[in-house]
Parts: C-alpha cells; structure tokens; sequence
C-alpha cells in the first residue's frame, strides 16, 4: 500500500524524543431524570468549557485531563457515558 511517505522518512535517530497528543471526549447523559441548577453549578466547578445541559455534560480535551472521576458522576448525576480516546504518536 502506497500512502506516499517513504519509510526511510519515518526513521527517527535515538535522540529524537516521539511526541504523543491524544484527544478525548467524555458524554454524559441524564436519563432518568434532568440535572437540578444546583447539581449544573456543581458540574461547572470541573470545566469552564463543557457544554452542560439539565441532561448532558460533555468535554472534549486535546491538552489537560478530566477533571471528575467518571465513577461518582455515574451515581450520583448520570445515567449513561461515553468515552473516546486517540493517542498520536508523531516522531
């Protein structure tokens, strides 16, 4: 298969340190029952760029890391949960 990189230009030398990069995408989902403005502000307190709703809490990080603990956020808001990783290594 041709994917028109030669790979003798993928070699690295030992003194090349790879560089790794992920992204990663949580959703949570509310099923039963919509979150209280109370629980919201709470969930707030963990990202100023997620998107929140009385029924979701979704987040997407290049860079960072999740901030809850998936685990807890599943008792005591959520009914349901997604999550996507992909690492990237480049040299």
């Amino acid at each position: 298969m041709d994917r028109g990189v030669s790979p003798l230009a993928c070699r690295r030398s030992s003194s090349e340190t790879p560089k790794v990069s992920e992204y990663r995408y949580f959703e949570f989902q509310a099923i039963d029952r919509p979150l209280s403005k109370k629980e919201i502000a709470e969930l707030r307190s963990y990202s100023t760029r997620a998107r929140i709703t009385p029924t979701s809490f979704v987040n997407e990080y290049s860079w960072g890391n999740f901030k809850g603990d998936a685990d807890v956020w599943m008792d005591k808001y959520f009914d349901g949960f997604l999550y996507i990783v992909n690492w990237v290594h480049a040299f």
